[in-house]
């Protein structure tokens, strides 16, 4: 199956370091835009629910934060059981490094990316889970060169060309390159999240609040339940929905995932 890569880029992310530009594939290939201007995306935005650890739904899909790096194979498809990545070249393998940061770093980050995917049922696991269905980001010390001709790449990302939306959710692997970022726990927990949204067929947003911005400096991130502009650096139609021009990217994850133990 082909597909479309999107990558989020260091070169315009700011102290929240939440940021990026679409990148299709090479045989597709554009250039990112420019989200110096990138704005609130308009409209309220709602405060993060609050967590009840008590009464947690069953989850919809499983995210495995992985750190330990290893050797992937390039495949037309991922396949987490096997380390095979649709995002490494056909017939190429990959050794990526371990992501080496503080252990109380690394269980922060953890903990990050759970509390913003707490609203929705999504289980966020740094164990490997095994032969189940997967989301897996590899987080690595490494730089994207080592995957794609272009460096300081912060994440990549993989969705389905046309985004069809409300397809079944599929195993995926995606990766955030700690090289680029550096060691910082929000800007790593900004780009993971980011990356599932992107294979949960999420679009990018002008709202700076938006974890599926490509803007910075406005402080945590959430999936905002508010509608925002759909774009880069500019409002454009939504990906899914060309009739579109704003996403609620928390009321399309609960519709998409159902509630979870914030919601």
């Amino acid at each position: 199956m082909r597909r479309t890569v999107i990558a989020s880029l260091v070169v315009l992310l700011g102290s929240c370091g939440d940021g990026g530009g679409a990148s299709p594939d090479a045989t597709d290939a554009t250039d990112a835009t420019d989200a110096t201007d990138v704005t609130d995306g308009g409209g309220d935005v709602d405060a993060p629910a609050e967590i009840d650890a008590a009464a947690c739904p069953a989850a919809s899909v499983v995210v495995y934060l992985r750190r330990s790096g290893g050797t992937f194979h390039g495949g037309d498809g991922d396949d987490p059981t096997t380390d095979t990545a649709q995002l490494v070249d056909v017939g190429v393998d990959v050794t990526l490094a371990s992501w080496s940061g503080e252990e109380a770093a690394w269980a922060e980050l953890v903990g990050c990316v759970t509390g913003v995917f707490a609203p929705f049922g999504v289980d966020v696991t740094d164990v490997d889970p095994g032969d189940v269905d997967q989301l897996e980001v590899v987080v690595t010390d490494d730089d994207s060169a080592v995957l794609i001709e272009t460096a300081g790449i912060y994440s990549l990302a993989s969705v389905p060309v046309g985004l069809d939306c409300n397809d079944a959710i599929e195993p995926k692997i995606s990766f955030v390159f700690g090289a680029a970022i550096g060691s910082a726990t929000e800007d790593l927990c900004w780009q993971a999240a980011w990356t599932v949204g992107i294979e949960l067929e999420l679009d990018t947003t002008l709202r700076c609040e938006d974890v599926m911005t490509f803007g910075s400096g406005c402080g945590p991130k959430q999936f905002r339940d508010a509608d925002s502009e759909c774009g880069e650096s500019e409002s454009r139609p939504c990906r899914c929905d060309p009739d579109a021009t704003t996403q609620n990217s928390h009321q399309q994850l609960l519709a998409r995932l159902g509630a979870g133990c914030g919601q």
